[in-house]
């Protein structure tokens, strides 16, 4: 389960190991700290080379990955953001993982269809699966029970 915003998403699957993230953009003079913090060598060469008017974009294309995938095995960040890589060339692929999570071969990167500042992944074990999104409006008031 992730939220942001407006936005909650859950992912369900009983056949492979899932993880979601959904981000609402959000300004930020943090990012370069961010980046070294949390991006390994490779995502950060990339993202240093971009324009700096592509960058937040950019940025939040790898952050919400990377948090599908620390979802996805059950450790969450502290597991290292740097530690699961991906791939700049191929946004639905890893470069490296750690190694208790298995190959990186074995896990497939979804991207979410989302409006525009609003990104989302979902990450499994699994290749070829397909998700399915389905989106729901929510109710124009809101009604407490007690």
């Amino acid at each position: 389960m992730s939220h942001s915003g407006d936005i909650l998403a859950i992912a369900i699957s009983s056949k492979c190991q899932l993880g979601i993230d959904v981000e609402c953009y959000k300004p930020r003079d943090t990012w370069e700290g961010l980046v070294k913090k949390c991006f390994a060598p490779e995502e950060a060469d990339y993202w240093y080379r971009l324009d700096s008017s592509e960058r937040s974009r950019a940025f939040y294309q790898f952050w919400v990955k990377k948090e599908a995938f620390v979802k996805a095995v059950g450790k969450g960040i502290t597991l290292g953001l740097n530690q699961c890589v991906v791939n700049p060339d191929d946004p639905s692929s890893f470069l490296r993982i750690p190694k208790l999570s298995g190959s990186e071969n074995k896990w497939q990167i979804y991207t979410m269809d989302l409006p525009d500042k609003e990104f989302g992944a979902v990450v499994c074990d699994r290749q070829n699966l397909i998700p399915r999104l389905i989106k729901l409006s929510a109710p124009r008031k809101l009604v407490h029970l007690s």
